[in-house]
Parts: C-alpha cells; structure tokens; sequence
C-alpha cells in the first residue's frame, strides 16, 4: 500500500509536469521572455525567478504574476527605504507586472531592462523537482519501519505463546486439581487433560493446547515424569506462573507434600492474575489502533494530494 501510494504520488507529479500547458514564451537562450494565457481570457497564475543585474550587483527573488479576467490583484511588494534606488526599481518593477497582469492581450511581452539600465532576466523556477526527494525520504522511512516490525515477528510469536500460557493455565490448574482430587495421579489426570484438547478441532486449538498435545505425545511411555516435563516447557517460555505449578507438582513427586491446598492457591490466584490482565489487554487496544490508523491516515493524505497536483 506504500508503495502504491508512493507511485500515485510521483505518477502524478509527472503528468502534471507533462500536461502543464505552455503557458511562456521562451527566446533561444533559455530566458522567459513573455507569457501566454488561453483563448477565453480566462485568469492565470505564472510562477517566475526574476534575476535583476546592476553592473556587477545582482539579485534573484520568485515573482508571482496573477491575471484576472475582470480584475487585477497588485502584488504588495516591500520597498527598502534605505536604498532610493532600490526603491525606485522596485516601485517601477511593480508598475509593470500591474500592466502585465492588468493586460487583456493573449500573448504579453515581459519588460527585459528597466530605466536605470537594471537587466531583467525572467525564467522558470523549479516546481516538483524539490516534492520527489520527500517523498522518496518518506518511503524509505515507512519501509524501515515496517521491515523492523516483521523483523521483530519472532519476539512476538514468544509474546504470543507467553500470552496464550496465561489465559490457558487457570483453566489447566482447575482440571489438574479437579482430577487429582478424585484420586487420578499426575501422569493420567495430565494425559485425560490432553485427550480432551484432542477432541477440539485441530483449527481451534490455541498454542498451549497444541503444546500440552504435542508434550504428551512425545512422552507416550512416561520416561519423564509430567512434573519434570512441565519444568522443562516454563524454562522454554520463561513463564513463571507455569514453574510455580511445576515446582508445586516436583516437590508433591519428591517429598510427598500435599499438592491440592497449593494447587488451590495457585488456581485462585492465577484467576485473578487473568482477570487483570484481560482488563489491561482492553484499555491497550485503543493505544495499538493508533499505528494502522495514523498509516491509513498518511495513505489517505497521499491519495487527496494527487488530484491536487495534476490541477496545478
């Protein structure tokens, strides 16, 4: 989408350029000698760079030159009272863009000296060429930045797991102790667990069923104890809430501690943990719809402009 908008950009930008009527009349060197204006004596707007040489002084400003069908706007220009003469070109420099502008006929001749002998070279400034750069700069940046986005995708997918651990262990915990309770031992109440994640539809399973699933597989002939196996996969995710039920379970397999009254702590816990953070996952998906917004935003801005640039 960037670098659609991007092409419209510089797509439009060059017809302008290349649909811009000839609107000056240029003499071999170059120079702009007078300007043009349509058929219907229709208004017009002429950008120009007038250079004014005195000997060996000179001087570069833009002039803008407006023609009105019925009436003429007179350019205020600021007269420096320091200088006479300087005052006086520029009173006189303004008299004849007022007849310029103030001029019905289509083809009109631009003065090329004035009366104290001041050269007047007009040309065309530069337009558009200044717009490519910036866009260019533009570009590059949203590109870098969203190639640091899909470079950072694997911290995510570690997010994301982390994430999916801690909306899924309260209910993990709750059938543990469920089980355990009626008398299942850890092996079989982890292995009934992961039966039941089976018997949801491989599409809707989330990644720690799909984990929990995929560990006991690996494990069929119970070489490694579940409580060992649950140790192993919190170190993997750096999850803590996962390795104090891991560390609960160990200690229930090595001394023989009563497991249920800690693992009913941790439930109660692990179900307020999830509340908060549910509540605070919420009050963040507004801060996280401001990047594809302000995107689509810049996207719009670009896609507005183009219009703009093939009327100028």
């Amino acid at each position: 989408m960037i670098s659609l908008s991007a092409a419209i950009l510089i797509v439009a930008l060059i017809v302008r350029d290349l649909t811009m009527p000839d609107k000056y009349i240029v003499d071999k060197s170059g120079c702009v000698v007078g300007i043009t204006g349509d058929e219907t004596g229709a208004g017009a707007e002429y950008q120009l760079e007038l250079t004014m040489k005195n000997g060996e002084v000179s001087s570069s400003r833009l002039v803008t030159i407006r023609r009105r069908a019925d009436t003429a706007e007179v350019k205020d220009n600021k007269i420096d009272d320091e200088e006479l003469r300087a005052a006086e070109r520029e009173a006189e420099l303004n008299r004849a863009i007022s007849d310029v502008e103030l001029s019905s006929r289509k083809n009109v001749m631009l003065p090329s000296r004035l009366t104290d002998g001041t050269e007047l070279v007009w040309s065309i400034p530069d337009s558009g060429s200044g717009d490519l750069p910036v866009i260019a700069i533009m570009y590059v940046t949203l590109v870098v930045m969203i190639g640091r986005s899909s470079l950072g995708g694997g911290s995510r997918d570690m997010v994301e797991k982390r994430a999916s651990v801690l909306r899924n262990l309260p209910r993990f915990t709750n059938q543990l102790l469920l089980m355990m309770n009626a008398g299942v031992i850890l092996s079989d109440a982890f292995s009934n667990i992961c039966e039941a994640y089976k018997m949801i539809p491989e599409s809707n399973r989330n990644s720690f069923e799909r984990d929990m699933i995929e560990t006991e597989e690996n494990n069929l002939n119970h070489r490694i104890s579940t409580a060992t196996l649950l140790t192993e996969y919190a170190s993997k995710y750096n999850s803590k809430e996962m390795m104090r039920i891991a560390t609960i379970l160990t200690e229930n397999e090595r001394r023989g501690s009563d497991v249920l009254e800690s693992l009913q702590r941790e439930s109660e816990f692990l179900w307020e943990n999830r509340k908060i953070t549910a509540s605070e996952r919420g009050k963040a998906l507004d801060a996280k719809m401001v990047y594809p917004l302000g995107l689509l935003l810049i996207i719009l801005i670009v896609i507005t402009m183009a219009p703009a640039f093939l009327g100028m």
